[in-house]
């Protein structure tokens, strides 16, 4: 029981990782078409994975109630200790990678908002909040 719950833990994690690693390609070379696709994909693994982890949660409290409260590492066995400990290695990747796609859009975001700042202030406009006065038709507006 643990073991298959174990064994769909992390394979909905490598799912995730599989699709964050394809996102770090891609804002890499600035191709933008799957990124919507890719979140909303990215969104649902997430919930399934939450719900596979509230129920590997649960089967090891059982087995534990099960058996007397002994401790854990007595009561798994070799491939599940495994599976934990690749669970552990799949979630610290996840990490890294999502922390290395945090940065590459950090740096989208800023390079857009300079260029919006460079355009606004060649055509004479505040970039404030407050100012009412800035359509989108003119932000976009390109003279010819």
């Amino acid at each position: 029981m643990v073991a298959t719950k174990l064994e769909l833990a992390n394979k909905i994690l490598l799912e995730i990782i599989k699709i964050t690693e394809l996102d770090l390609k891609n804002i890499k070379v600035a191709n933008h078409n799957f990124v919507l696709e890719h979140a909303e994909k990215k969104s649902e693994l997430l919930k399934q994975f939450t719900k596979a982890k509230s129920d590997l949660e649960n089967a090891l409290i059982d087995l534990c109630a099960a058996n007397g409260g002994k401790d854990i590492s007595e009561l798994l066995s070799k491939d599940e200790q495994d599976g934990l400990k690749a669970l552990r290695i799949n979630l610290q990747s996840l990490k890294a990678k999502n922390k290395e796609y945090a940065r590459y859009a950090l740096i989208v975001r800023d390079f857009f908002n300079q260029m919006l700042a460079k355009i606004m202030k060649e055509k004479g406009m505040n970039l404030a909040y407050d100012d009412n006065k800035i359509s989108s038709e003119m932000i976009l507006k390109i003279k010819a």
